[in-house]
């Protein structure tokens, strides 16, 4: 972007004002959950911004005021011009708060407020640290970004108490938990779904949801789907995304199954609804997961999850009364765990049924604007 001053910055008398910093609004965890609670903030005593870093995305859509999503058009690698213009962008908005999300978007804002000062940095970490950015060199960036910051939040206490045991500092971080719109995501018939997929009434079917992202692991899940197929002919893959570091090898993989008939892969969907419904069972083999989103929207569908123990699926699943949690780390664990669970169907069923009711009772969106609103006023007051 190069002309900041093109656009209509003013406020709503009386409104906090947001800017949200991302890389972008292409569909993950972190997206959907930022667009949710904007819907519920926006012009409710909060006039809410989006800078995108490198592009839009297509959850841009869903953002309740598209004339305040702004683009930087941010090259690849460093560019010292973004953080110019994004300290720009942030003199002309005015913000009461700038909300960052995600380690990239804060070293922008960090330098940027180097040139512009004169708001609150709020950031937010959704995920663990990533092995990439667990150097030295990497680690003292991420401290020095923190020392900008007037709080930081994570999507849940697990992930707090990550960060704190990583070295950064415990009195600027707290827990924010992801929440899920449940006037969206509600049981239904799975039959009429399934037909339209043309699923078999009496398949079984298993659920992974997201990017083709190597960290997702969703080779190692076709691995041990072709393993489990090979006895139970009633068993299907259901695999809902697209894109990703990983995603040309995930499709070799699909393609050269011998169940290939028994792995769909309908791609990116903007309205999950029906697809959670049609499973059974939903598989989340990723290692390392702040607060997965999927899971709140499946388990608020009534499908239980099979996952692995990270900060945010151990605060969710109680294991073996609303969901699974164990050891994932090698194939035959998952292997085992997801044999385990189809084994017993009614037990999934009645898993599912648990796992609607806590996330009616603790992880609603309400919940969780509720909490992001609070943070703000608290910000913006002190």
């Amino acid at each position: 972007m190069n002309n900041v001053d093109k656009y209509n910055f003013k406020s709503e008398k009386g409104s906090i004002k947001v800017l949200h910093i991302v890389l972008s609004l292409e569909p993950g965890g972190m997206e959907n959950g930022l667009v949710n609670v904007a819907k519920l903030l926006h012009n409710n005593g909060f006039d809410l911004y989006i800078c995108c870093l490198e592009r839009i995305g297509d959850f841009a859509e869903r953002f309740p005021d598209k004339s305040k999503i702004i683009l930087l058009n941010k090259p690849p690698g460093i560019s010292f011009k973004t953080v110019y213009n994004l300290s720009r962008l942030i003199k002309n908005i005015k913000p009461d708060i700038v909300h960052t999300h995600n380690f990239g978007p804060l070293i922008y804002t960090s330098m940027a407020k180097l040139i512009q000062s004169g708001f609150k940095l709020l950031h937010g970490e959704h995920g663990m640290i990533k092995n990439e950015d667990s150097g030295k060199l990497k680690l003292l960036l991420r401290k020095f970004c923190y020392a900008k910051c007037d709080l930081i939040h994570t999507v849940s206490e697990g992930l707090k108490n990550h960060f704190i045991q990583s070295g950064f500092p415990e009195q600027k971080i707290i827990a924010i938990k992801n929440g899920v719109d449940t006037q969206k995501f509600t049981p239904g018939d799975k039959f009429d779904v399934r037909k339209k997929l043309s699923i078999p009434d009496n398949a079984i079917v298993l659920g992974i949801v997201g990017r083709f992202d190597s960290g997702k692991r969703h080779s190692i899940l076709i691995e041990v789907f072709n393993q489990i197929a090979s006895k139970s002919t009633e068993l299907y893959l259901l695999m809902v995304g697209e894109g990703g570091d990983n995603c040309q090898k995930v499709k070799e993989l699909v393609y050269a199954s011998p169940y290939k008939d028994r792995i769909l892969t309908p791609g990116f969907q903007k309205d999950m609804l029906h697809y959670y419904r049609a499973m059974d069972l939903l598989v989340i083999p990723s290692l390392k997961e702040g607060f997965p989103n999927v899971l709140l929207e499946s388990m608020a569908c009534g499908i239980p999850a099979i996952a692995h123990p990270t900060p945010g699926t151990i605060e969710t699943i109680k294991n073996g009364y609303d969901g699974v949690i164990t050891n994932l780390e090698n194939k035959e664990n998952i292997k085992i765990t997801i044999e385990n669970a189809i084994t017993n169907l009614a037990k999934l069923k009645s898993m599912g049924i648990n796992a609607r009711l806590k996330i009616e009772s603790m992880f609603s969106l309400e919940i969780m604007a509720e909490n992001y609103a609070k943070v703000y006023k608290i910000l913006v007051n002190k």
